[in-house]
């Protein structure tokens, strides 16, 4: 079965989009990956994460090829990561995060 998406443009007047988009990372992620998603979640020591998620691959009921950085409350970049993640524990180790979001 197929998945659809709705395709949702960055929204480019939201501060914490344009921080994210400084990080190289996520930079280095868009440059490569024309077909993806974003989600934006706020985390509950008021920072927030930005993840986006390459919809060209798709392995056991996931899309394992993400970028995601870690924003503190203060939009300052704490950790950013690029790369094929199998294992939520992976990212988190990547990350230094102490709570799920996917």
């Amino acid at each position: 079965m197929l998945e659809k998406f709705k395709r949702l443009p960055l929204p480019m007047e939201d501060p914490i989009i344009l921080k994210a988009l400084e990080d190289e990372n996520i930079r280095s992620f868009l440059s490569f990956s024309k077909v993806y998603r974003w989600q934006l979640e706020r985390l509950s020591d008021n920072g927030y994460l930005v993840v986006f998620t390459d919809l060209r691959y798709r392995s056991n009921g996931h899309y394992p090829f993400v970028a995601v950085v870690k924003l503190d409350q203060h939009l300052h970049i704490h950790s950013s990561y690029t790369g094929w993640i199998f294992k939520q524990g992976k990212l988190q180790k990547k990350l230094y995060l102490d709570e799920h979001y996917l």
